[in-house]
């Protein structure tokens, strides 16, 4: 069983053979400029930004479309990922990043036990923008809806998985 989470930006548990799915973006849009959730994206990028120039040489005479000032200067997620994320990954546009690195519609044809553990306040990948419909058969989600259950929930899957797959190296 693979165990991966967020719907908003998780291309590894996509099919390699679907073209993949996205988070709508206007509803992540929706609630990600919503109340604190504005604060967490302006975080978020700042981080991104201290990340980035500590490592920034490396893109020093790169070439290709890298717009490093707008990633220098960005002050939202999408900014950043707009200069410099999207390039990295060979995508259009951020736009095109996101459409292709979400597993909300590509999660349907998962065909290998999969657990996906999503945050139901998630500010990326909003509860409501999960195909639940979608979500049968080889998927487990859970969807903790506050920092305790997220905690209780991973130590739930955690002695889970220690329990019944991993062997013990004594035997």
């Amino acid at each position: 069983m693979s165990c991966f989470g967020c719907f908003g930006g998780d291309a590894a548990h996509r099919p390699a053979d679907n073209g993949g799915g996205y988070m709508p973006r206007n509803l992540a849009d929706e609630d990600f400029h919503k109340g604190f959730n504005n604060t967490y994206d302006k975080e978020l990028a700042s981080s991104l930004r201290r990340i980035f120039k500590k490592h920034g040489a490396l893109f020093e005479d790169i070439g290709g479309e890298y717009n490093i000032p707008m990633a220098e200067n960005a002050k939202t997620v999408m900014e950043f990922d707009e200069g410099l994320t999207r390039v990295s990954f060979g995508f259009k546009s951020a736009d095109d990043y996101y459409l292709h690195s979400s597993s909300s519609d590509s999660i349907k044809h998962v065909c290998t036990p999969l657990l996906c553990i999503q945050a139901a306040n998630d500010p990326i990948a909003p509860a409501r923008g999960i195909p639940c419909k979608d979500i049968e058969g080889y998927v487990q989600i859970e969807m903790p809806y506050s920092d305790e259950e997220l905690e209780e929930t991973r130590e739930q899957w955690a002695n889970y998985f220690k329990d019944n797959y991993l062997m013990d190296v004594g035997e």
